[in-house]
């Protein structure tokens, strides 16, 4: 009886931590030969694969209920190396599964843009920007991605201190890229951007300009 018990409290508390749309879910082998066309049309390396990566662990500040589910550690983020760019084997973080397309679209056409990452908070925004002013096509749907992100990030009412600063930030940098010089500093990590870039695993998140 306990077991039966303990296991539809966990159910109900890791259904209550989740911020995820299963149904609304877009797996990268329904798209990887247009992904790869689209990546090479856009500069991307010749020599370049799409290869599915599995989450990545970040330590953001997480809510009660989804510390109680062990949730929030891992996020589908996508980066790239000399071999291959490495988009998220699934998205499923935006209620319309037309919208999780356009995310993998999305990050590989700034893939192609930003090939190397010196400073992870500013050179994503010098790359989104200078990708909307090459190709402005893109900046419509841009514009929706980027609403839709905010939609998912905190709440800044529910921050205070450095971490609201920090959220603040990111957020302008989301909507006007180019217009955050540098990161405030604040405990733990941000909640991933999935419209970004992200350096290779085992590498510091630089957030300013030398």
């Amino acid at each position: 009886m306990e077991e039966f018990v303990g296991e539809i409290w966990h159910k109900l508390i890791t259904r209550q931590a989740q911020t995820d749309f299963a149904l609304a879910k877009v797996e990268l082998t329904t798209l990887q030969p247009q992904l790869a066309t689209y990546f090479r049309a856009l500069g991307g390396e010749l020599g370049k694969d799409i290869e599915a990566v599995g989450p990545r662990i970040f330590n953001p500040k997480r809510r009660l209920v989804q510390r109680m589910a062990g949730s929030h550690r891992r996020f589908p983020v996508c980066w790239q190396d000399e071999r291959s760019l490495r988009l998220p084997a699934s998205l499923s973080c935006y209620p319309d599964s037309t919208q999780n397309e356009a995310l993998y679209f999305w990050q590989t056409a700034l893939a192609a843009q930003l090939p190397r990452i010196r400073h992870w908070f500013v050179d994503n925004q010098q790359a989104t920007k200078e990708l909307l002013k090459k190709r402005p096509g893109l900046a419509a749907g841009y514009q929706r991605l980027a609403e839709a992100t905010l939609a998912t990030r905190p709440d800044l009412d529910m921050l205070q201190g450095p971490e609201r600063e920090r959220e603040q930030a990111i957020q302008r940098a989301i909507l006007a890229p180019g217009s955050v010089d540098q990161l405030p500093k604040a405990a733990g990590d941000p909640l991933p951007v999935l419209l970004w870039i992200y350096p290779a695993p085992l590498r510091a998140l630089s957030s300013d300009s030398e």
